[in-house]
């Protein structure tokens, strides 16, 4: 345990005994003018350190050496009495103000490096849980005080993956608590032992938009809607990646969308070769905006997402077609990629083809060996095209094929049996396996 002095210059925190800071601050006339703050240093039972500033006490001066002694003596016995949830520092800390504290620094406007582009979700997410455990101190949250939780909001008919993204937001807070050393590790492992509800992967839906479905929609919906509507069958992208296009993300010269890292929801750059129908669109806004001399990150399409996802449900509720993710046959605009994925598969387009061009993280082998350019992809997207519009039969999928093979190998094997008695001095177990 030791007292520490706060440089007033630099805010480094150091042995009271130094009398020059490191910035060149002197420090003993810093403690005689009191612009010297002092902290307090300990040990906690999990071996970490953890460090207390005197502001933080009331009616302490943070500015009294003597004060330091006196809080520093406090802790010397609290935890000789073993009396450890009085010096952890989430002791007298409700788990409302600790998500206060995270929100205030804005942790929730970046995730996994890149800029969150919806951070007010998150924060409905960690006020929906601080409705429940706002008002408790962090120590006293526990692994079962949160699956009861989880259990309450399943009872209430929350969808699994609903109430994993309200536990999820506040697992994110402790973390990043933890890391400034305002929780302790057990705090930390009480979230992490509660499991997630959903399943990976039982959510995904298996519904794709037949043609007549796609016209059908296509000739109703909204104006405004019809380029996306088209873009997102032939292109299979994803709504918030078309909606987002820029002029200076289109390259009209070489038929190619260009994505950045911070376009896509795998944060990887993303090559999506135009189809001729999506370039005629597009070529025709790009060069309409700069009739409009407008910047090179004016949007193509002005429209919203959720101004497209109500003219695609207008569309169906007046088709009468069924819509939406509750419906078990119900159709959504993400719907259009899954299609594409399926078709995909149909025209025989490889797995690292369909990939690259949907932006799905590729198998680490594909990762390694596979070197896609702009030719390879533009193929690629030419032969779905053809495939859709009846030019050749796709064999199906990856089985299909396998089986073709082994067909042929059959009729292979046959041939040479047939063959053997005619074949002098031949041994027939040369002749038993056709591949050696």
């Amino acid at each position: 345990m030791a007292i520490l002095a706060e440089c007033p210059g630099c805010r480094k925190k150091q042995s009271i005994k130094n009398k020059i800071c490191s910035c060149g601050e002197n420090l003993d006339k810093a403690k005689q003018s009191k612009r010297v703050k002092y902290w307090i240093d300990y040990r906690l039972k999990d071996g970490s350190h953890n460090r207390e500033s005197l502001a933080k006490f009331d009616d302490v001066n943070p500015y009294s050496i003597e004060a330091a002694k006196a809080v520093l003596s406090k802790r010397v016995v609290q935890k000789k009495e073993k009396r450890i949830f009085d010096i952890q520092p989430e002791a007298n800390m409700t788990f409302k103000e600790l998500s206060e504290w995270y929100l205030e620094n804005g942790y929730q406007k970046v995730h996994r490096g890149m800029v969150n582009k919806h951070p007010e979700v998150f924060e409905a997410n960690i006020k929906k849980f601080n409705l429940k455990f706002g008002n408790l101190t962090v120590s006293q949250i526990t692994a079962a005080d949160i699956q009861q939780y989880q259990n309450g909001r399943t009872i209430a008919k929350l969808r699994p993956g609903t109430i994993d993204l309200e536990v999820g937001a506040a697992r994110a807070v402790v973390n990043k608590a933890f890391l400034a050393r305002k929780v302790t590790q057990d705090i930390v492992l009480e979230f992490k032992q509660v499991p997630r509800l959903l399943v990976r992967g039982s959510n995904i839906r298996k519904v794709i938009v037949s043609p007549e479905h796609y016209e059908k929609i296509y000739k109703v919906i909204a104006e405004r809607s019809k380029p996306i509507w088209k873009i997102l069958s032939y292109e299979g992208m994803r709504e918030g990646e078309v909606l987002g296009l820029t002029p200076d993300k289109i390259s009209l010269d070489r038929h190619l969308i260009k994505l950045g890292a911070e376009d896509t929801k795998e944060k990887k750059e993303k090559i999506v070769p135009m189809e001729d129908e999506v370039y005629l669109i597009i070529s025709a806004r790009v060069n309409e905006l700069a009739n409009q001399k407008a910047t090179g990150n004016a949007k193509l399409f002005n429209l919203t997402k959720e101004q497209f996802m109500y003219d695609v449900k207008k569309a169906h509720k007046a088709t009468g077609l069924p819509y939406g993710r509750f419906n078990s046959e119900g159709v959504t605009s993400h719907s259009l990629r899954h299609t594409w994925k399926t078709d995909a598969v149909r025209a025989n387009v490889p797995k690292a083809y369909r990939k690259a061009l949907q932006g799905h993280s590729t198998d680490e082998m594909d990762d390694r060996y596979t070197h896609l350019g702009d030719k390879d992809l533009i193929s690629a997207m030419k032969r779905i095209t053809d495939f859709r519009n009846g030019k050749f039969e796709g064999m199906g999928d990856d089985r299909t094929i396998l089986e073709a093979i082994l067909k042929e190998l059959q009729e292979m094997k046959k041939n040479v049996y047939q063959n053997v008695d005619q074949a002098k001095g031949v041994d027939k177990k040369e002749l038993a396996n056709p591949l050696n």
